[in-house]
């Protein structure tokens, strides 16, 4: 698990775009996402899952996912970095991610319309297009 101290066994690596390998918990998964496939689906032992986001991104959506840690800090994020949580908060369906994501998003507005609006766009959230919206 790349939680420095954590006492559930990592069944499941999964390999950002970037090459870096995350140790994890496919109960974890299954359980604080909807879009994750259930643990009892589990791949094969030593099987690499490659994913489509960047190292940062599954870093910060692996946290949303493990009760062993506190939720990541959003308003430290770029708008590019919080834009790629969000989508793939979405994507995976990690409800509490997704919470978060467009709540920040939504306090960023002033200084971010087009990311926003974008964001708000894509995911329907039209109570954010509306205060985007010029």
């Amino acid at each position: 698990c790349y939680v420095i101290v954590c006492d559930i066994p990592a069944d499941l690596t999964l390999e950002s775009i970037d090459g870096k390998l995350f140790h994890t918990h496919s109960a974890n998964l299954s359980t604080f996402s909807d879009g994750f496939p259930p643990a009892t689906i589990a791949p094969l032992q030593g099987e690499v899952v490659k994913m489509s986001e960047t190292a940062d991104v599954l870093e910060i959506l692996l946290h949303f996912m493990h009760p062993d840690r506190e939720q990541p800090n959003l308003r430290i994020l770029s708008i590019e970095l919080l834009a790629g949580v969000a989508e793939a908060a979405e994507k995976y369906m990690v409800h509490s991610a997704r919470q978060a994501c467009s709540l920040k998003m939504q306090s960023l507005v002033g200084y971010h319309p087009l990311e926003v609006l974008q964001y708000a766009t894509k995911f329907n959230y039209p109570e954010i297009c509306d205060v985007a919206a010029p």
